[in-house]
């Protein structure tokens, strides 16, 4: 959807009137919400993926009227679950009742769902002339008490600000080149987003047989424009402790945000990987000069290729071609394995030509790891229309990987005689 989107807080209130003066002093703030009113056919065309905090009123007349304290919970659980994606989004419940026992009941659902809010507070629901910002304020935000929880909003808001300025900066050198005609206006746009799309490519112009391509180099070189100029700090900071403890599927889970993602397509780009199965020699050569013989079977390796041709030749198309249209590109081969401590505890020793990524989550959310073989780079043909890649190393891990595999070749060695 083109329409712009991202709603934050989401008020919950079959009467209109009571909740008017927040919802109008929201707008006044420029806090994006969403409002329903329970009824039955008042639901989202699919629940919402950015809501972060809910305000509730527990009495909904066309879904609670009537109904023991359980079965308002469930009622209410269930309707949440319709209007947010419960699972997968941290939210705050913000509940418009003094009667703990609901909750209480609430709370239980949500957790038997595998869904709780990371913070919930109650209040009585105020009088609207009550509502004012210094109210919100106070009882709302301040009162939420998860310091991880505001750090993370804080962090959101400076994404969306930056975005918003980086947008305007764009609009502005338009609004400069064209005249105050829509046409005009979307033309000109257009003709800088070709720009940059040639600009990336090196192209002087773009065809119809290249145009999703050029969609893609333009949204490129934007991305990496708008990520250079996001800051580095957020206020106010936020208070970590000195020692921190957690399981191997953490680690795994965030490395798998972080640094490791399934591929989205099969486009070839620098840093994709795909599972190689018609080079068995290769893989048999790799596993039994770097896994421990009593680790194989449980570690369950897979040879690996993971591009290193820079996006800038795959741009460019500066990569040698054959009679066939198979495009040469540089390949690192290695192993992916299935761990469950740590990936160094696998191999037989630690050696410098070798380069062992920290354990991630694949797609099927089992613990593994990476490990390149620095003496297996080549330039080999692919043909973009018969391969599949499984996962995408994001730049800063393709960075490490390509810095020391470049002082890997480079190195001078030491020749120094023995004692």
């Amino acid at each position: 959807m083109w329409y712009p989107q991202n709603p934050k807080v989401l008020v919950v209130d079959d009467c209109f009137d009571e909740v008017k003066p927040l919802l109008s002093l929201f707008s006044q703030t420029g806090i994006p919400y969403l409002y329903f009113d329970g009824g039955i056919d008042s639901v989202p065309e699919r629940p919402f993926t950015s809501v972060r905090l809910v305000v509730l009123d527990i009495d909904l007349k066309d879904r609670t009227n009537g109904q023991n304290e359980k079965g308002k919970a469930s009622a209410l659980a269930g309707y949440l679950d319709q209007l947010i994606t419960l699972q997968d989004s941290p939210y705050a419940i913000l509940f418009w009742t003094k009667h703990e026992e609901i909750i209480n009941e609430i709370i239980s659902y949500l957790n038997d769902a595998n869904c709780s809010p990371v913070t919930y507070i109650n209040m009585e629901k105020p009088l609207p002339k009550e509502i004012n910002l210094d109210y919100v304020r106070t009882h709302f935000f301040s009162n939420l008490d998860n310091d991880s929880f505001e750090f993370l909003i804080n962090w959101e808001n400076s994404i969306n600000q930056n975005v918003s300025s980086f947008t305007n900066e764009l609009s502005n050198i338009v609004k400069q080149e064209s005249e105050s005609s829509k046409q005009e206006w979307d033309e000109s746009m257009k003709t800088i987003l070709t720009k940059m799309a040639c600009t990336y490519t090196g192209k002087e112009n773009i065809n119809d047989a290249t145009m999703d391509q050029a969609n893609s180099y333009a949204v490129s070189l934007l991305n990496q424009s708008f990520s250079e100029s996001m800051p580095t700090s957020l206020q106010p900071s936020l208070s970590l402790p000195a020692q921190s403890k957690v399981t191997l599927q953490v680690v795994a889970n965030l490395n798998k945000i972080l640094f490791v993602e399934k591929s989205k397509d099969d486009q070839i780009e620098t840093g994709k990987v795909y599972i190689e199965e018609n080079n068995k020699q290769l893989h048999d050569l790799l596993e039994s000069s770097i896994i421990k013989e009593s680790c194989r079977d449980n570690c369950k390796s897979k040879l690996i290729g993971v591009v290193l041709t820079p996006n800038c030749d795959v741009a460019h198309d500066n990569v040698l071609t054959d009679s066939s249209g198979n495009k040469f590109h540089r390949i690192l081969f290695g192993l992916k394995i299935l761990v469950s401590e740590n990936p160094e505890k696998y191999i037989k020793k630690k050696k410098d030509y070798l380069y062992i990524t920290h354990p991630f989550n694949d797609e099927h959310e089992s613990c593994s790891a990476f490990i390149f073989h620095f003496g297996t780079i080549q330039t080999i043909p692919i043909n973009p229309s018969s391969i599949h890649f499984s996962y995408f190393m994001k730049n800063s891990l393709v960075f490490d990987l390509q810095s020391k595999l470049a002082n890997h070749v480079n190195r001078l060695g030491n020749s120094m005689l023995e004692c």
